[in-house]
């Protein structure tokens, strides 16, 4: 198996990775919805739900000297059907970037869906871990890493 020979964009790409800062990042927005009975009913029955995790990335703005982008997450736990969902957790995260000048728009939209997400994932699992446990139902503790 052979490798694939880097192109001038991976290296523009790499150096911008390298030289990228992460000045300020906080929450944005959040809300969490419970149906306390409905949960519970369906923690009694072990295997009756699931959880999905849904993730979107975004640039929302480039200037010459910085850029910002937002990382949105949702928690919904379901049943098997999901025809009922009794928790739903969603919030996102704000960041804002330095990076060389001229910033290039296609680097830091590439930056954003590669790195955002891993960037951000410890504090959306932090922000599930504390909902939960401020709402009285057992925390619910997120993967390390999101999944692919």
């Amino acid at each position: 198996m052979s490798k694939r020979k880097p192109t001038k964009s991976d290296d523009a790409f790499d150096r911008f990775v390298r030289d990228v800062n992460l000045v300020a990042m906080g929450l944005n927005s959040f809300s969490c919805q419970l149906d306390r009975s409905a949960y519970m009913e369906l923690r009694r029955k072990r295997h009756a739900s699931s959880r999905r995790i849904a993730v979107s990335f975004e640039v929302t703005e480039v200037k010459p000297t910085h850029f910002d982008a937002i990382a949105k997450y949702a928690l919904i736990v379901h049943n098997g059907q999901r025809k009922s969902q009794p928790l739903n957790i969603e919030c996102a995260f704000g960041a804002h970037f330095h990076a060389p000048e001229p910033i290039d728009k296609g680097l830091a939209e590439r930056f954003v869906n590669s790195f955002i997400g891993v960037l951000l994932w410890p504090y959306f699992r932090q922000f599930v871990f504390d909902s939960t446990a401020r709402m009285a139902i057992p925390p619910i503790t997120l993967p390390l890493l999101p999944e692919a």
